[in-house]
């Protein structure tokens, strides 16, 4: 089986092998049932996706796991959704749990080329496992005119992580909106709760010169 993560200039920082191995063991299947996990998604999928795209709008998920964002889209959304993941398992488990309307890719982020152009793009706590600015001049170009970008990123504690990755965001996009989620989760076996916490923030793509 062919790697995507090692691809000639290395862009993926976790390997593909090691991400089915997790999901095959069902390392993340505890996201579903989490109530922070669950909020997340809700704030991306219910709340700011239709209030800064609309509710007819196309949505491609990129580390979308089990494509869990789509239960919080409309079912005009819901056909327009595509959902990428590194992980072969991911897109095994995405398919079984959702299924259609919903499509589901594996890929790379690096290397998967979209055939049309989308609304919103969803980068849910992929961005540190890849060379995320140029990912994100990229998918810049996979957007719609007024189309928009949304990261989330994981953090545990006061210092928000991965700050250089919003700030690049920052600089080639007009950020709208941001929020903080926390909570508890439980991410070991022996059911141990966890703080934990993301930031999310929504971008626009700038204006386009004609």
């Amino acid at each position: 089986m062919v790697d995507l993560s090692l691809g000639e200039d290395q862009w993926m920082f976790q390997s593909e092998s090691k991400w089915n191995k997790e999901w095959k063991s069902g390392a993340w299947t505890y996201m579903e049932t989490v109530a922070v996990e669950r909020s997340r998604i809700a704030v991306i999928g219910g709340v700011f996706v239709p209030m800064y795209a609309n509710h007819n709008a196309s949505v491609l998920d990129i580390g979308c796991g089990e494509g869990s964002i789509s239960d919080f889209l409309t079912e005009q959304q819901k056909h327009k959704y595509v959902g990428v993941d590194l992980a072969k398992e991911a897109i095994i488990a995405a398919k079984k749990a959702r299924g259609p309307p919903l499509k589901f890719v594996h890929a790379a982020a690096h290397l998967f080329n979209p055939q049309h152009k989308f609304d919103a793009v969803v980068f849910s706590d992929v961005l540190y496992y890849t060379e995320h600015e140029k990912v994100l001049k990229q998918y810049e170009t996979y957007l719609n005119d007024r189309g928009i970008i949304i990261i989330s990123i994981f953090h545990q504690s006061e210092k928000l992580m991965y700050e250089k990755i919003f700030e690049f965001a920052r600089q080639i996009f007009d950020k709208i909106d941001e929020i903080d989620v926390s909570g508890y989760t439980k991410k070991s076996k022996d059911g141990k709760l966890e703080k934990t916490a993301f930031h999310i923030e929504v971008y626009r793509i700038k204006p386009r010169s004609t």
